[in-house]
């Protein structure tokens, strides 16, 4: 990820209140800030497809798991303790997460 922030002719003025006061450069006793002018930007194109990238990977898992179980149980091959799954219910009740995720 790499941001990017470039400020446009800005000069910082001292001020004898609490805080310093941002003008245009030229304006009266300010001194310019030297460098590129440019408008502000931030580039966060690539965060955003990396993230992208981990959920469509995350999604493909998920659904490669469920196809995998919906076979199992099509051939009766799927087992499960009622106990486990009875401790799921409960759990989820007293959580209150039942049906979410």
């Amino acid at each position: 990820m790499s941001i990017r922030v470039n400020n446009h002719e800005v000069a910082l003025t001292p001020q004898t209140g609490p805080a310093e006061q941002l003008k245009p450069a030229g304006s009266s006793g300010a001194s310019s800030v030297s460098g590129k002018a440019a408008e502000d930007q931030i580039d966060v194109s690539t965060a955003t497809e990396n993230i992208n990238s981990a959920l469509t990977a995350q999604n493909l898992q998920r659904s490669q798991n469920v196809q995998q179980l919906g076979a199992l149980v099509a051939q009766g091959r799927y087992n499960v303790a009622s106990s486990d799954i009875s401790r799921a219910i409960i759990s989820s009740a007293i959580s209150g997460t039942i049906g979410q995720e």
